[in-house]
């Protein structure tokens, strides 16, 4: 017999971790020597929470970071163990795929931010990307960063 259970999943906090930016008022973006990168990771906090920091990072062609952000979205899942599942050495199994639209609520807390802390330097021109539920999904299955 199958057994049945809810799913019920809450947003509880989203926060500004950290912010650096190395930016002049008066500077000059060359659009062609601009670079969006981002990593994330997620974190057991609880019986049934998760948090999920983002950090999203602006650069020049110099390799030079000129804003970073990182982000943490907590989340609250009702029966978590029976959706995810934390191995011993730090990885996530998410059979369920519970993770993707997280991943996309965390994503946009964190573009949101960048946006009110970009809004009139010389990067308010240069939006964080969108990234698809899969694209994300898929860093997370992959474990890479971009």
């Amino acid at each position: 017999m199958e057994e049945n259970w809810t799913v019920d999943i809450s947003l509880v906090a989203c926060k500004e971790s950290s912010f650096d930016a190395h930016l002049d008022s008066n500077m000059e973006i060359d659009v062609n020597y601009i670079y969006f990168g981002y990593e994330f990771e997620i974190n057991k906090t609880g019986v049934d929470s998760i948090r999920i920091d983002f950090a999203g990072r602006y650069s020049s062609g110099r390799d030079e970071t000129l804003i970073r952000l990182v982000t943490s979205v907590e989340f609250q899942i009702l029966n978590m163990e029976k959706l995810l599942l934390f191995t011993k050495n730090g990885s996530i199994k998410d059979p369920t795929h519970i993770i993707a639209p997280l991943l996309v609520v965390s994503y946009g807390a964190m573009r949101g931010m960048m946006a009110t802390k970009t809004a009139g330097t010389p990067l308010e021109k240069f939006p964080v990307p969108l990234l698809s539920q899969s694209e994300l999904y898929r860093t997370f299955l992959e474990g890479e960063d971009l």
